[in-house]
C-alpha cells in the first residue's frame, strides 16, 4: 500500500486535472510543482489514516449487529466499504474523492450511532439507495467504468439521508441524483 500511496501522491501532484505535457514549456512547468507533493501526501495520509481508524470502529460495530431487523442496513455497509475499499483504490481514485474518505467513514459511523432509535426511517432511507443502486447494477463492466462520477453522487447521497449533520461535499437531492442518472444514460446510448 506504501508504493500505491506514493504514486497516488505524485499522480494527484502532477497529472490528475492537468492538461497533457506537450511542449517543454509545461513539463517544466510541471516539475515546478514538485512542491506541493509533501503538502498534497501529507493531506491525503491524514484523510485516509483517519478513514481507516473509523472503518474500524464501523468494523467493531458491524459486527455486533445480529438483530433480523437490523441485517439489510448490515449488509449495506458492507457493499459501501467493500466499494469504497476495493483493491487498488488508493491509486484508482481521484484526490478530492479521496479526500472525502474520512467524512464518508463519519457517516458510516453516525449511521450506526443513531441507527437503534431510527429503524423506521433507516428503511425508508434504505429503500430510496437501492433503487439508485440496482440501476449500477445492471450496468455491464465499460457502462460502469463511464458511471463512476454517478457513484460518486450516490455516495454523498448517502451522506444526505443517513448523517445530514455530517454534510456533502456536493450539493444533492433524489431529484439531482435522478438528473444525472438521465445524463448517464444519455451518456451510455
Amino acid at each position: 500500500m506504501q508504493a500505491d500511496l506514493i504514486d497516488a501522491i505524485f499522480r494527484h501532484t502532477l497529472v490528475d486535472d492537468q492538461p497533457i505535457v506537450r511542449t517543454a514549456a509545461l513539463f517544466q512547468e510541471r516539475l515546478e510543482g514538485r512542491g506541493q507533493l509533501f503538502e498534497r501526501g501529507q493531506r491525503l495520509v491524514a484523510a485516509l489514516t483517519e478513514a481507516l481508524k473509523t472503518a474500524t470502529r464501523i468494523e467493531i460495530l458491524l459486527a455486533k449487529l445480529v438483530s433480523p431487523p437490523v441485517q439489510a442496513t448490515r449488509m449495506d455497509i458492507d457493499a459501501q466499504l467493500q466499494w469504497l475499499f476495493r483493491a487498488r483504490f488508493v491509486t484508482q481514485i481521484e484526490a478530492p474523492w479521496l479526500l472525502s474518505y474520512a467524512r464518508y467513514l463519519k457517516a458510516i459511523d453516525y449511521r450506526l450511532d443513531k441507527l437503534p432509535g431510527n429503524l423506521a426511517r433507516e428503511n425508508e432511507n434504505l429503500a430510496k439507495v437501492a433503487r439508485f443502486q440496482t440501476r449500477l447494477t445492471g450496468l455491464s463492466v465499460e457502462q460502469r467504468r463511464l458511471a463512476g462520477e454517478f457513484e460518486w453522487l450516490l455516495q454523498e447521497y448517502r451522506v444526505s439521508l443517513f448523517a445530514q449533520p455530517v454534510g456533502t461535499r456536493v450539493p444533492i437531492s433524489e431529484k439531482r441524483l435522478e438528473k444525472a442518472w438521465t445524463e448517464l444514460e444519455s451518456a451510455l446510448r
